[in-house]
């Protein structure tokens, strides 16, 4: 193992083999100089090659390493298995990687695949509790291509609330209050949006 090295690991993601290239995926988190290459490969043609190298890229903490978990969810974000390797990582359940979304019309149409995601990335950012990124969030729900679906800003909503409510940084009345706003989330999500936006502003 020891005698590894970014340019061995790089031929090895390009092999003939896919059980090598697989390999290779992981030996690469290593290597931040196998990170393009890395990155490649979840266009590969095994479904287990490309799944292992959206793990992997994971543990990086690069720019373009959104982009990339960008490009899995518009590959196979249809597979549980994928979604849940991206948002596995902390930039595949990032702010970041929603306005990346954005920006790449992600949320233009209501797939039942996008719509479980979305609200599962909003889950672990409200439990993470940041207030900088639950207020970009909230900000968020609030512009056209999230507020011109009820679906989209419903399960954003409750999202959210399920993770500020298993949250460790929140006050003991708080819980109660987020129950009310996630009920008020699919008949009313504009005004369950208010009330949360209020909240935290307290």
């Amino acid at each position: 193992m020891d005698a590894l090295d970014a340019t061995i690991v790089n031929t090895a993601l390009q092999d003939s083999s896919p059980g090598v290239r697989e390999n290779a995926a992981i030996l690469a988190e290593r290597f931040p100089e196998c990170l393009a290459q890395l990155q490649e490969l979840i266009y590969d043609g095994s479904t287990r090659v490309a799944f292992q190298a959206t793990l992997s890229l994971g543990q990086f903490n690069h720019a373009s390493v959104i982009n990339a978990l960008t490009k899995t969810l518009q590959l196979h974000g249809q597979s549980s298995w994928f979604r849940t390797a991206v948002l596995s990582s902390e930039l595949g359940s990032s702010v970041d990687l929603i306005k990346t979304l954005d920006k790449n019309s992600f949320f233009n149409e209501t797939a039942s695949w996008k719509l479980d995601f979305f609200e599962t990335c909003l889950q672990i950012i409200g439990a993470r509790n940041t207030k900088n990124e639950v207020s970009t969030i909230l900000n968020m729900l609030s512009k056209p291509a999230l507020s011109k679906s009820i679906e989209w800003q419903s399960v954003g909503i409750k999202g959210l609330v399920k993770g500020l409510e298993n949250s460790k940084n929140i006050e003991d009345s708080i819980p109660e209050k987020l129950k009310i706003i996630a009920v008020k989330a699919d008949s009313n999500p504009s005004q369950a949006l208010e009330d949360l936006k209020d909240l935290y502003a307290n």
